[in-house]
């Protein structure tokens, strides 16, 4: 009943007159009772400027909300699959997701340092520079993304060789395989830290003395278990003097440190070619490939797959397309000789 009572006492109001000024002659048909002066006067108020001002400002502040939001949903999202991809060893699939945002998020510091550890770890030190110099004097409020930079920045510089090295590799123009055995002995027994002169140290006995290069390989890993061109070198070396098992052993330590690494893959499907596992070794050949398609290493890999399974129109493909780039060439020379019978794989 009372909602009945209140619906009466409304009525009751209305038939007083207009509620603004009490003028009997109220506009029927509207739930507020009015007279027509009144009505067409409250009709007719103009809304202030401020708050016109105010509703303009809150409607820019939607619009520009509306484009935003996508934009930082994409940048989180890629983020986010960057780092997942990081703590599984993707490190291509991760650097690929950085790249599309680092230009979006300026001011988000911990992408060029995600990214600097992806370059570090697919061997794109251009890369790795690039992100190093964007960090330089930027402040981290992740201490153990800082330390891992730090510790990656310090690795990266036993890529290249250093002042001193280059003072030793200058008479011979700087082509380390020139460099006298009894000078890298010199050399390294007063710098016995520096992985690139050990490397390619151990590298100038790959033709002549396998057993030498392997012994060699090995002082380096001691010093630095996961020095990529080290195991690279070892897996090649364990191929060729056809300890296959060992070979992989090497190659899957490569493979663990980056499961996407086209380097690590292509060695790997090598030793499988190598084994005689001829489909096998061309589908990892193929997969490596469909990682970096512009690898000379990795083309020459395939290159050679094809060849060893009998695919001789997409060997030579390969192969033309390699000699349209002079800076692919070495790598696929080896390729060549295999098929023209001047080296036995």
């Amino acid at each position: 009943m009372e909602d009945l009572t209140t619906t009466n006492n409304a009525v009751a109001e209305a038939k007083s007159g207009c509620v603004n000024c009490g003028n009997p002659q109220i506009v029927e048909g509207y739930a507020n009772a009015l007279c027509k002066p009144c009505r067409d006067g409250f009709n007719k108020l103009s809304i202030p400027l401020w708050v016109k001002l105010f509703g303009a400002f809150v409607l820019l502040l939607f619009v520009v909300a509306i484009f935003e939001i996508p934009t930082n949903f994409s940048t989180a999202l890629s983020l986010a699959k960057a780092e997942k991809a990081e703590k599984e060893g993707k490190y291509l699939t991760s650097q690929r997701e950085l790249e599309k945002i680092i230009d979006k998020a300026p001011d988000a510091i911990e992408i060029p340092g995600h990214l600097l550890i992806a370059a570090f770890y697919n061997l794109d030190y251009k890369t790795l520079g690039q992100m190093a110099r964007k960090l330089t004097g930027k402040t981290f409020e992740d201490t153990a993304l800082v330390h891992q930079i730090n510790y990656l920045e310090s690795k990266a510089n036993n890529y290249f060789p250093t002042d001193s090295f280059m003072v030793v590799a200058k008479p011979y123009n700087a082509k380390f395989d020139a460099i006298p055995e009894s000078v890298y002995k010199q050399y390294i027994d007063k710098n016995p830290a520096d992985l690139f002169a050990r490397y390619n140290y151990a590298a100038k006995f790959f033709d002549t003395d396998k057993k030498k290069c392997d012994s060699l390989t090995d002082r380096i890993l001691a010093i630095d278990p996961e020095y990529i061109f080290a195991l690279q070198l070892k897996t090649s070396v364990k191929r060729e003097i056809k300890q296959l098992d060992s070979s992989l052993y090497y190659c899957d330590k490569m493979v663990a440190i980056n499961h996407e690494l086209p380097l690590a893959l292509s060695t790997k499907a090598r030793t499988i070619l190598k084994q005689g596992k001829k489909a096998e070794g061309l589908k990892m050949a193929k997969s490596s490939y469909g990682l970096n398609y512009k690898d000379g290493y990795t083309i020459a890999t395939l290159a050679l797959a094809y060849h060893l399974n009998g695919n001789t129109t997409e060997r030579d493909a390969l192969i033309a397309k390699t000699d349209r780039d002079s800076s692919d060439l070495g790598y696929m020379q080896y390729t060549k000789d295999v098929i023209s019978g001047k080296v036995t794989f």
